[in-house]
């Protein structure tokens, strides 16, 4: 089955607001919180995978991504959704999604 990847336009929370020390890499899995839904977080709180980023050395560029878990809800993966990608209980990211890339089931 294949998953539903968006693009999104992400920017990069520094090291000192509590951000990555590394750059970003494809493969790499944080936990996406969607604004629209933050009082849920902990029912709906998934992983994602970066598919694919760009500009990984600057502050704000462009990933694709989808959920790891086929159970995951991709109907969340929506146009002009935003959200906060953390690693533990910190923000490294937020952006907002621009596009869906592949919705194939």
């Amino acid at each position: 089955m294949k998953k539903r990847t968006v693009r999104a336009f992400v920017e990069w929370a520094s090291v000192n607001d509590g951000g990555r020390r590394s750059p970003v890499y494809p493969g790499y899995r944080p936990m996406i919180r969607f604004i629209a839904h933050i009082e849920e977080f902990e029912k709906i709180g998934r992983d994602v995978v970066i598919v694919e980023c760009n500009n990984i050395n600057s502050r704000q560029g462009n990933i694709l991504m989808q959920f790891v878990a086929d159970s995951a809800p991709d109907e969340l993966l929506k146009l002009k959704e935003e959200f906060e990608l953390l690693e533990g209980g910190r923000v490294v990211g937020k952006g907002k999604i621009e596009a869906i890339v592949n919705d194939e089931k």
